[in-house]
């Protein structure tokens, strides 16, 4: 048996040992072929250099014009985000079922500090929005854009959605002369009863407690402009704001910032082209060390400056025809494309000194197509393997997931394709006519000079077919036989002895000092353990890199949006950003699953970085039925009127996806909203990690197909929705209140903010002179979701066991219809109880939201009446109530 196994052993081996002497024998069969081919194409360029040369140039020429074809890609949540990435599908669905929308962003302060809230700096305020509804105009394609073309507007409503704390004045600089010495007043009023002032004011500081809260100053102010998506029309308008914001404020008056999401491509995009003279001073050095290593530059015949520039100009072939290639197959173009110049040159600088080397290596004594084909022999095989290399690199790197390090490594793997043909055509073509130069005794950078009297052809250059110029003597004096080198010091100087001691300064250098040194024990076992020990450090501190940076660190040091993100910290504790949490593919018919929903939510409200959420669109739904003599329907039949709810509040129509235009008694999906704290490091990883909190709340109760949403979670770099100052936790009661998309006609919505918005009041008269719908007891125009809640100043206890403020909202005991302004005012006013089984110490009773009043306890004509006495301007006949 062992016998027979060493047997088989020894066959196995044999069988090895021919299969390996087969591939290898295949391998050098292959390489001489190879070998051969370059030899051969080396005669042929050789015999035929300007018409290798035309030919080339023709063919590159064409693969330039392909560049008509190019597009560019700034956008960095296209660039940046993985295809296959869970936040990009999400993203895919939000666009699809919710669209996109953003915002422009304003803060102001005062230059010198001070308070904000005046009449002067108001004035400006006012101007700023007046000349972004008004005045701010962009051209695309032929078509004038404002305002109204680009910003958000409710499905089915006529007018822009605004929020902005100067409606209070109706955006009228006259309206506020009549009230400058009211103006905190003002603005107090709308503190208590609408919409706390944290949402547009940082660092304000604030007076008495309770109802009687009212605000005493602040040091600056934020105004916000949403915006319909974030691409075309919405894109372009972006740039037009931005260039012109800035200068329509008086400086002298307010220090005001800016910023919008395009604000951050535009801002690296011009860091990145920025950086162009500094490619081009790379570039430049780059084409200095080539012309003195191709030969001494101090000799008019023997330098090669003609010759190294032509080298960039290959490279310029290269990219060119590379970008056009790359182009025609409809990739467009990335930011980081401008960085392959770089690497293009330092890959064909090595090519085309390996290409001379071999050259200057073979015998002068030889004739010229002799010398080129057996130096190419040499050189070609190589510079083709690494250019195969270099292209399967850069092919195998496209496939990864993430379109802009995809379109780069495209548009590089044909760069480099088009560079080694060039080099193969072009450049060989240059190379050859260079080397009859020099046989010449022509000047260097002037061929047309000769020095001296042209030597007599020699019998051995005598090669048929080759152009007249061809054949012409070589010169006693030889060129540099190593890179570094210099000519022959005298005229009898033969080829150069490769085995010999270098001539030139680098070779000699490199024999006489480096090699010697490197070879002593002692040299070697140090530079072996510095790497050992450089090496070991490195890995030692791979746990301490920070992934991520912040978003200044990717900004020009000059950029608006610098200034920004310094006003927002320093006046606004930082940046608050509106995350959507999206329930899909859930019955929200059935009771269990809109109680996982709000179990759901109650825990990321209990988050620290969570400052507040918005009110939820089932909970304002129920209150809708129960306002109805129908009552709530039972078991499948509660969203059977949810397409007469979304008709009648057209602002839950952005929050809810129907099966269909005409019905919604099985919803696809619904988004409920939140604002939660950025991370301080500003990194893409902190967010995710966030989101991933956030998310393992959804999973927890059964809502497995249910998803999180913010630009922060999508690309490495915060896309500005809203900024809100950082508030304490007695603050935070406060804001929950959703006034930036409120349909009261008196308090909230368009119609609250008619300053550039005359569609809004006629809708609102139009809403006010309907009848009731027959399937509600309460019209439409009166039984709004966002009339003003009324505030206990009750104490409740916080975490620390200190007192805060508690916010509740009026709760009546029964469901009520809407009755006229003067039979319910008082009912209005009604303080009621907690809901039953409700402790007054718990979260529920200590932080109710805003759309959880919804017209439970008054309409709008009741808001009339309470709050007309004291309000300044005649908001009556905003209602349709008066002429």
């Amino acid at each position: 048996r062992s016998s027979v196994a060493l047997r088989t052993v020894d066959d196995l081996l044999d069988s090895s040992l021919d299969m390996f002497h087969f591939l290898e024998a295949l391998r050098h069969r292959f390489h001489d072929g190879l070998a051969n081919t370059f030899e051969r194409w080396g005669r042929i360029v050789s015999r035929h250099p300007l018409k290798v040369l035309l030919a080339s140039l023709t063919f590159f020429i064409g693969l330039f014009a392909l560049n008509l074809f190019m597009t560019q890609e700034f956008r960095a949540n296209y660039l940046w985000a993985p295809r296959s990435a869970p936040a990009y599908e999400n993203w895919e669905f939000m666009k699809e079922y919710y669209g996109e929308r953003n915002f422009l962003v304003l803060y102001a302060r005062r230059p010198n500090g001070g308070n904000v809230l005046e009449e002067e700096p108001l004035k400006e305020l006012m101007k700023a929005h007046k000349w972004t509804v008004s005045e701010c105009s962009v051209d695309v394609e032929g078509r004038r854009l404002r305002w109204p073309d680009v910003c958000h507007q409710f499905k089915e409503a006529d007018g822009c959605a605004s929020q902005s704390f100067l409606g209070i004045w109706e955006y009228d600089v006259d309206k506020l002369d009549e009230r400058k010495a009211d103006i905190l007043d003002d603005i107090s009023w709308f503190h208590q009863r609408v919409a706390t002032a944290e949402l547009f004011a940082g660092g304000a500081e604030y007076t008495g407690s309770g109802d009687d809260e009212k605000i005493k100053s602040a040091e600056g102010v934020m105004l916000m402009w949403e915006l319909e998506g974030v691409e075309g029309d919405s894109y372009a308008f972006e740039a037009s704001w931005n260039a012109g914001i800035g200068a329509v404020v008086d400086p002298k008056v307010l220090d005001i910032a800016h910023v919008s999401p395009r604000s951050y491509d535009d801002e690296t995009n011009r860091l990145v082209f920025g950086d162009m003279p500094l490619f081009g001073l790379g570039l430049i050095v780059i084409l200095l060390y080539l012309v003195f290593s191709l030969g001494p530059i101090t000799s008019l015949v023997h330098s090669r400056v003609l010759l190294g520039c032509a080298s960039f100009l290959n490279m310029v072939i290269a990219l060119g025809g590379g970008f056009g290639v790359a182009s025609a197959f409809g990739v467009p173009l990335a930011p980081i494309a401008p960085l392959l110049p770089l690497i293009i040159a330092g890959v064909q600088v090595d090519s085309v000194i390996i290409m001379v080397d071999y050259l200057n290596a073979e015998p002068e004594k030889d004739p010229l197509e002799e010398r080129i084909a057996r130096s190419f022999r040499q050189a070609g095989p190589a510079i083709l393997t690494t250019a195969i290399t270099t292209v399967s690199a850069f092919a195998v790197g496209s496939s990864v997931d993430m379109p802009g390090v995809q379109f780069f490594c495209l548009f590089a793997a044909s760069s480099f394709a088009v560079s080694a043909a060039a080099m193969f055509t072009f450049f060989l073509s240059l190379l050859v006519l260079d080397e009859r130069r020099l046989r010449d005794g022509r000047v260097s950078f002037a061929p047309c000079i000769r020095v001296g009297a042209k030597p007599p052809a020699a019998a051995d250059e005598a090669v048929p077919n080759v152009e007249a110029t061809e054949t012409v003597a070589a010169p006693k004096a030889s060129a540099s036989k190593d890179i570094g080198g210099s000519p022959a010091a005298d005229a009898g100087a033969t080829a150069v002895d490769l085995d010999a001691t270098p001539t030139g300064p680098i070779g000699r250098m490199v024999a006489k000092y480096y090699a010697p040194a490197l070879l002593r024990p002692a040299v070697s076992v140090g530079v072996v353990l510095v790497f050992l020990l450089v090496g070991g450090l490195s890995i030692a501190s791979v746990p301490t890199l920070k992934l991520g940076m912040p978003d200044a660190d990717i900004l020009p040091d000059d950029s608006y949006v610098q200034h920004t993100l310094r006003v927002e910290q320093e006046t606004f504790g930082g940046q608050r950003l509106q995350a959507s949490v999206v329930v899909r593919n859930e019955s929200f018919r059935e009771h269990d699953v809109r109680q996982a929903i709000d179990l759901a939510l109650d825990e990321m409200q209990g988050r620290e970085y969570v400052t507040f959420a918005f009110d939820r669109w089932h909970v304002v739904y129920k209150k809708y039925l129960q306002q109805k003599a129908s009552g709530v329907p039972k078991g499948d039949k509660f969203t059977s009127e949810l397409q007469d709810f979304l008709d009648d509040y057209t602002q839950w129509q952005d929050d809810v996806v129907c099966e269909s235009d005409d019905s919604c008694d099985a919803p696809v999906a619904g988004r409920y909203s939140l604002f939660y704290t950025k991370p301080q490091s500003g990194s893409a990883i902190d967010s995710i990690n966030r989101r991933d909190q956030l998310e393992r709340a959804l999973e927890r109760r059964g809502l497995m197909d249910s998803f999180v949403f913010h630009f922060t979670f999508l690309i490495n770099g915060a896309r500005i929705h809203c900024e809100l100052r950082d508030i304490g936790a007695h603050r935070a009661q406060r804001m929950r209140a959703r006034w930036s998309r409120a349909q009261c006609p008196l308090v909230h919505g368009a119609a609250w903010w008619p300053g550039h918005n005359r569609s809004a009041r006629a809708r609102a008269r139009a809403r006010s002179a309907r009848q009731p719908s027959p399937r509600s007891s309460c019209a439409p125009a009166t039984a709004s979701s966002r009339c003003p809640r009324r505030r206990s100043s009750a104490r409740a206890p916080t975490r620390s066991g200190s007192t805060s403020r508690s916010r509740t909202t009026t709760r009546p005991t029964a469901p009520t219809r809407c009755t006229p302004a003067s039979t319910s005012s008082s009912a209005s006013r009604a303080r009621s109880t907690p809901p039953t089984g409700t402790a007054p110490g718990s979260r529920r009773h200590r932080r109710p939201t805003a759309r959880r009043a919804m017209a439970t306890s008054g309409c709008c004509e009741r808001l009339v009446e309470e709050i007309a006495p004291r309000w300044p301007i005649d908001l009556i006949s905003m209602t349709g109530a008066t002429p």
